[in-house]
Formats: structure tokens, C-alpha cells, sequence
């Protein structure tokens, strides 16, 4: 038994430019405020990160396929992505799974994470951002 293709929506392939574009603009703002240095902006930069790949991998997938996930669990964006892209590098997988699990400690758990934690996610996320800006160029 094969298993089920990851839900997903029709997006036209212009509107990749606008989730590259928020994707671009949430990188920019997660840097910024690392650049502050501020302990207590934790939360919020790893909030940008997260969002930020997300959109990403939303551009990446409407460009290339015209169309991105609809489920809840990032998992499937993750089989969607490596589904209608042709060999997504290993590290870009891991980098897109760390990102992206760390939604639920930053939005959810109620802990203040310092910007050493923040800096360490966005390693993972630029990762993934290059990758993408290079699928996108």
C-alpha cells in the first residue's frame, strides 16, 4: 500500500512571490531583533524563523507545482516539498523539520526561550531560506 499523498491547495504560480515576500520580510525581522541582543526577543525571532520557512516552503512548492500544503502538521509539508521537488537535499529536510518543530515550544509551551536558542534556529532556518531563495532565482 502506497501511502497517501500530503493534503494540499491550488495557488496560482505568481502568487509564490508573495509567500517569498513574507518569507523575506519575517527573515529580516528575526535578524533584526537578534541584532538587538534583547534576551526577552527570544520568543519572538524564533516565532519570525518559524513562519518564515514556512512561507518559504510554501514559494518553493507553489512555484514549483502550484500548489502548497493545507495540513495542520508540518510533516506534510515536508513530504509535499520533497514530492514536487526533485532531490531536496538531506540537510534541507532536517533543517525545514527542526524549524518547524520547534512551532510548538515557541508558541505554545509557555517557556521564554533566550536569544542563544533563537540564534541556534536560525542557523536552521537560513539553511533552508538559501535553499529556497536558490529554487525561487
Amino acid at each position: 500500500m502506497s501511502p497517501t499523498s500530503p493534503p494540499r491547495r491550488r495557488v496560482a504560480r505568481h502568487r509564490s512571490k508573495v509567500y517569498w515576500r513574507v518569507a523575506t520580510h519575517l527573515m529580516e525581522s528575526a535578524r533584526a531583533l537578534v541584532t538587538l541582543g534583547d534576551e526577552e526577543y527570544g520568543n519572538a525571532v524564533g516565532i519570525c524563523l518559524i513562519h518564515a520557512v514556512i512561507s518559504a516552503n510554501d514559494a518553493v512548492t507553489i512555484n514549483a507545482a502550484e500548489v502548497r500544503s493545507s495540513s495542520e502538521q508540518h510533516a506534510d509539508a515536508a513530504r509535499l516539498l520533497q514530492e514536487v521537488v526533485n532531490d531536496v537535499p538531506a540537510p534541507v529536510i532536517r533543517a525545514f523539520g527542526a524549524v518547524a518543530q520547534a512551532k510548538f515550544e515557541y508558541e505554545y509551551s509557555g517557556e521564554v526561550f533566550t536569544q542563544a536558542a533563537a540564534k541556534r534556529l536560525l542557523v536552521k532556518a537560513e539553511r533552508f531560506y538559501a535553499w529556497a531563495g536558490d529554487q525561487l532565482s
